[in-house]
């Protein structure tokens, strides 16, 4: 996984997980319980998830990715919209 392209600002985000973990915003919804506006809200950085300690595996049963990467993808929020913004990119997936 190094080597692929993460994204423009070369961070793992929420979008990139779901994206690699070939899903829709609706699948990641239904798999954890929620509504696709608040999974959109945690890809735009308005939100951020406070799952229970027990629900951390669905999280990353639903993103197909480890602890690390969720907590990565989770804590980049702000810094890639920051990074994208600066470098002129869309950040609006």
């Amino acid at each position: 996984m190094a080597s692929e392209v993460k994204n423009q600002a070369n961070l793992v985000t929420p979008v990139w997980l779901r994206k690699r973990a070939k899903k829709t915003q609706r699948q990641i919804a239904v798999e954890l319980d929620t509504t696709e506006s608040v999974v959109s809200k945690w890809e735009r950085g308005i939100v951020v998830p406070h799952p229970a300690l027990t629900d951390i595996p669905r999280y990353c049963q639903a993103y197909d990715c480890s602890i690390e990467e969720l907590v990565e993808a989770f804590s980049n929020i702000h810094n890639g919209q920051q990074a994208l913004q600066v470098a002129g990119l869309n950040i609006e997936n």
